[in-house]
């Protein structure tokens, strides 16, 4: 099956510039963590850095939790840091860091936050923050199983998606956060908000770079450009994934789709198939080991360069692929009306059948399989293909899993 990422993350690694807290012309006055190290590096899944706030996660708690992270902080060149203060509330340990520029003269206060990773159920999209220039999604509280015992942290923000915006933001010039290719709105199935995905022009520049068009998009995973040259492999920025302890069987989603017509030079657009553009939703399942040992940068998570092609792949539900025509139709537009589907994971290894009979339960327990979803205005972005102005709205996903003893 062919390759398929999101337009925009490849435009990122083409157009996106370095930030700091401070402009970088200015010398030795950056005060940013850079990048987070703990004892036992194996047990990360994810770090995400904002300005101000970072999360890592990690695949257990042990009953040390502390000492077996031990973490240390990698900053700005020249800069320094102090760990102010660390506590530990059950499964989350919180540290604040400062980080002091080279020149004294500018510091910044980061809250670090280590949580066991845990996918939810159910998504909603209700709660959303403007990140500088564009919006981001991300859920409000998390609960987390120990020992048995189901513990809530309803104040932690976790953040599980992510988007093309960051690299849309190199060709945004003055564009307000609603002008992006994903964002929020109040068109909602369910509750007060969900996510808006919109094919957009990248402008002169975007089509100097041969990337016309930024398709909207969103994904469980995140994006970085750590230990690559993103101008020559954008496409392995993305992480894709996060370990996921359960048997996943089947997805849910509600979504609106309006597909465009024009492509940007406004003649009418056919996709590589022949026919308009079409949106994207679909899950993935995999084996976060052996897709560790196929990445050369040692990351346990899909990228954009073997999305679909990974030997990690375990099993995958598709609209695009799905048997039913009477699901597959909606692909191609909604009729302007809210429609509800439920996919079933199909196994993806060859001459296996029944997907479950290929994964290991005790791997299973150990978060040594990961989980992926991802929807996009159009089907075909990540070859900056599609039409100006293809729409999707997404709401309410749900997962369903059969659970291990």
């Amino acid at each position: 099956m062919r390759k398929q990422i999101l337009s925009l993350l490849a435009l990122a690694g083409a157009l996106l510039l370095p930030t700091s807290c401070i402009k970088d012309e200015e010398p030795n006055v950056e005060c940013d963590i850079e990048s987070i190290v703990v004892a036992d590096n194996s047990l990360i899944t994810n770090v995400k850095i904002d300005r101000d706030q970072a999360l890592v996660s990690l695949k257990r708690k042990s009953a040390d939790f502390a000492s077996e992270i031990n973490p240390s902080y990698v900053v700005s060149e020249g800069a320094t840091y102090t760990v102010d203060s660390r506590s530990d509330n059950g499964a989350v340990h919180t540290e604040h860091v400062t980080v002091t520029s080279e020149n004294k003269e500018y510091s910044k206060t980061y809250t670090v936050l280590y949580t066991p990773t845990q996918i939810p159920d159910s998504f909603s999209f209700e709660y959303w923050k403007t990140d500088g220039k564009f919006e981001e999604t991300y859920e409000k509280g998390f609960s987390i199983v120990v020992d048995g015992e189901e513990i809530h942290y309803p104040d932690i923000d976790i953040y599980l998606w992510d988007s093309g915006n960051l690299g849309f933001s190199a060709v945004a010039g003055s564009k307000k956060a609603k002008e992006y290719p994903t964002f929020s709105t109040d068109i909602a199935a369910k509750g007060s908000y969900a996510a808006r995905l919109i094919t957009r022009k990248t402008g002169s520049l975007g089509a100097t770079l041969n990337k016309p068009i930024a398709a909207g998009n969103i994904f469980l995973g995140d994006f970085s450009g750590d230990g690559i040259n993103m101008l020559k492999e954008p496409l392995k920025a993305t992480r894709m994934g996060y370990p996921y302890d359960k048997i996943p069987t089947s997805i849910e989603v509600r979504f609106k789709y309006k597909r465009g017509t024009y492509d940007y030079n406004d003649n009418v657009f056919k996709t590589r198939e022949g026919g308009p553009d079409f949106c994207a939703f679909y899950a993935i399942f995999f084996d976060n080991v052996k897709a560790k040992e196929e990445n050369p940068l040692d990351i346990p998570t899909l990228d954009g360069s073997n999305l679909f092609t990974s030997e990690s792949i375990i099993a995958m539900a598709n609209l695009h692929t799905c048997d039913d025509p009477e699901v597959r139709k909606y692909e191609n537009g909604t009729d302007g009306e809210w429609v509800h589907i439920e996919l079933p994971f199909k196994s993806y290894i060859e001459g296996v059948t029944d997907y479950r009979e290929a994964i290991d339960i005790e791997r299973l327990k150990a978060q040594e399989y990961s989980l992926t979803i991802v929807a996009c205005a159009s089907y075909y972005g990540d070859y900056f293909e599609g039409a100006i102005d293809s729409e999707m709205i997404i709401d309410d996903i749900k997962l369903h899993y059969e659970t291990v003893e």
